[in-house]
Order: C-alpha cells, then structure tokens, then sequence
C-alpha cells in the first residue's frame, strides 16, 4: 500500500461520515482504516502526492486535491508536518506495525492542536492503533 504521511497518519483516527464522495472513497478509507488498526506485517509506503485514496477521491482533479479545506498546497504542507514530526521521509516503507508502533510512541504530535477535523478524531485514545 502506497499513502500520503496524512491518510497513515489520520485515517486511523477520524470518526467522520464522507460519504458524499462516494461508495469507492469509502471502501479504499475503510481498507486503509483496518490494514492500519490491525496487527500486520504489510508494508506500507509514504508516498508524496496523490495515492490510492485520493485516486478515488472527487475532489482529486489533475492530479491535484482541490477540497476547499485544503488545497493541494495544504495537503503538502500538512504531510511535510507530520513526516517531520514522526522522523520519516517520503519513500520510508514500514510494516503497519512499525507504523503503529512510532505513531503509539509520537501521538499526538503537535500539528494534532491545529487541525481543522479535531473534534471528529480520536487521537491520543485507545480507539485507533
């Protein structure tokens, strides 16, 4: 599996309904949901730039996101954060254990405070990873 540092990261936390992108978003979120909360040795590579849900995301044109609550720009600038912040780069291929392990050991970094989806996530509790 090939993901963007945010959708390793958060995915695994957000309790929020996006249904209005559609039945295909909804299958790749809850695959990179339950590989990402359970014990496993898959690999899972950091990738930068669209990955396997963006590809199915609406909001994804050219190659590009273009949600209003965070362009293209934003969604970059969001992962640079959260690399940064766990100590990995773009290309770091884990197993989903290692990345449980340093997001267990990192969590909640601080970009957590900033986030504009907060009050729908779990960050910090024993819900997610």
């Amino acid at each position: 599996m090939k993901l963007r540092a945010h959708h390793i990261y958060c995915v695994p936390f957000l309790k929020m309904n996006l249904s209005e992108r559609g039945q295909d978003f909804v299958q790749v979120e809850n695959k990179i949901r339950q590989t990402m909360c359970k014990e496993s040795g898959e690999p899972v590579e950091v990738v930068w730039g669209v990955d396997e849900l963006c590809q199915v995301c609406p909001l994804c044109r050219g190659n590009r996101c273009h949600s209003p609550n965070g362009d293209e720009e934003e969604v970059r600038k969001l992962d640079s954060i959260i690399l940064k912040e766990l100590g990995v780069s773009v290309g770091t291929a884990l197993t989903v254990n290692e990345w449980r392990k340093i997001i267990k050991q990192k969590s909640p970094p601080d970009f957590c405070n900033r986030c504009r989806v907060r009050s729908f996530c779990c960050v910090g509790s024993d819900e997610a990873v």
